[in-house]
């Protein structure tokens, strides 16, 4: 054999070496990134099927009922579908919902116990009269003189007279007996009357040392 020919050979040998080194690099490394393997079969678990339940036939038994007081085997009533029964209101307050009537409609202000210890006397701000109102919805005038814009109302304990207050500081009395209107100094504030209605008490707020 010529040396030529162990030349062409080895060369020969050498490439189907190197074919054969790269087929296996192929499928150690590269194979499963282009043809990853196929999923295995996922067999669905089959979910159990339960007998209906029936309220009518759970009864407990004779040995519970007779431990726990008050527990019969008796169904429980249940309202009709989409009725569902409301809490009791009841007129009279009991700790529960209690209902109300309404008895004046607009808004008031300075409500005072009368002196009759069933009327309520209150000062109507949309029409600025003072009014007393029954148990059973009647209202009455207290005066036909209206004072518009009052912020603050004092009762005096006979109903009889009120100190008015109002936002610009201004302060009066009125005597619903004689109908007279006294302006009091706009300083003083914080009114309230004596036991007998014919005094009244107030803090003046001038800045003086004195008072």
């Amino acid at each position: 054999m010529s040396d030529r020919t162990k030349q062409i050979l080895l060369i020969i040998a050498f490439i189907l070496i190197t074919i054969l080194i790269a087929v296996a690099i192929y499928y150690v490394f590269f194979r499963p990134v282009f043809f990853p393997p196929a999923p295995a079969p996922v067999t669905p678990t089959p979910t159990p099927t339960l007998p209906p339940i029936s309220l009518i036939n759970i009864t407990p038994p004779p040995a519970i009922i007779n431990a726990l007081p008050g527990l019969t085997n008796e169904i429980p009533s249940v309202p009709a579908a989409g009725i569902t029964p409301g809490p009791e209101i009841s007129y009279v307050a009991t700790g529960g919902l209690t209902a109300f009537q309404t008895l004046e409609a607009n808004q008031t202000q300075n409500l005072n116990l009368a002196t009759n210890g069933q009327n309520i006397n209150y000062y109507d701000t949309v029409s600025g009269s003072f009014y007393t109102i029954t148990p059973d919805g009647q209202k009455q005038l207290l005066s036909d003189i209206s004072f518009r814009n009052v912020s603050d109302v004092t009762w005096s304990p006979n109903s009889q007279k009120v100190v008015l207050e109002y936002p610009d500081g201004s302060n009066t009395i009125f005597n619903f007996a004689t109908k007279k209107n006294i302006t009091l100094p706009s300083q003083w504030a914080d009114f309230s009357f004596s036991n007998d209605s014919q005094q009244i008490v107030f803090k003046d707020l001038r800045v003086d040392p004195d008072n």
